[in-house]
């Protein structure tokens, strides 16, 4: 099975990537390695044989299958609050089923942020000392593990065919014992050692 990725070089889309390379899945990246972090990315991602860069003019006429599309996205509709969304297409042209996932706060590795900080995928500052960040926010490691468990399985909608964003948005919050506090300071010492490589913040 083929999955493409568009966006692959956003932060949130590299770790969608990851997640399903580590699962054993083939992944199309769509992206333009156009900055010094996006080709800091690629050396993650191109080191996996099961990995394809292509941009997205070629992409429609490669040839290739494609199972599943995921597009990691910014905001949907114009929403102050929202966290972003991927929007997922099973299926052939001929014959589709279509999921949107609305994210929660994802925190991680190569998001744009300070020591103090991060930049919300909507465009707002949010300090990690902040009650919404110790909240809501919810590490995308775990986030992502189940997350691409759901995509293989393709059990989104039979989770919760009334409400599947109500079950997604719980994700990764009851599988790790670490505090968010613990998962934080892993974020912060990468981002000490390779701050260089991170995005400015106002990167998206």
């Amino acid at each position: 099975m083929f999955y493409y990725v568009e966006n692959c070089f956003h932060w949130i889309g590299f770790h969608l990537v990851q997640h399903l390379l580590d699962a054993g899945e083939c992944v199309i990246g769509i992206d333009q390695v156009s900055s010094p972090q996006k080709e800091h990315l690629y050396l993650f991602m191109g080191r996996h044989d099961r990995f394809q860069l292509m941009s997205r003019e070629a992409a429609p006429a490669n040839g290739i299958k494609k199972d599943v599309n995921l597009q990691v996205c910014n905001n949907k509709n114009g929403s102050e609050t929202d966290n972003g969304h991927i929007h997922i297409v099973y299926g052939t042209e001929h014959d589709q089923t279509n999921e949107t996932i609305d994210l929660p706060l994802l925190f991680g590795f190569w998001m744009p942020m300070t020591e103090f900080g991060m930049k919300r995928v909507n465009g707002e500052w949010l300090p990690f000392a902040s009650d919404a960040f110790l909240n809501e926010a919810v590490y995308i490691e775990d986030y992502m593990n189940d997350l691409v468990h759901c995509i293989r399985e393709g059990c989104l909608s039979e989770i919760s065919s009334s409400c599947p964003n109500q079950y997604l948005a719980n994700l990764g919050k009851v599988k790790d014992n670490r505090t968010i506090k613990t998962n934080l300071s892993i974020v912060q010492e990468h981002y000490h050692r390779n701050t260089s490589f991170y995005p400015e913040t106002n990167a998206y």
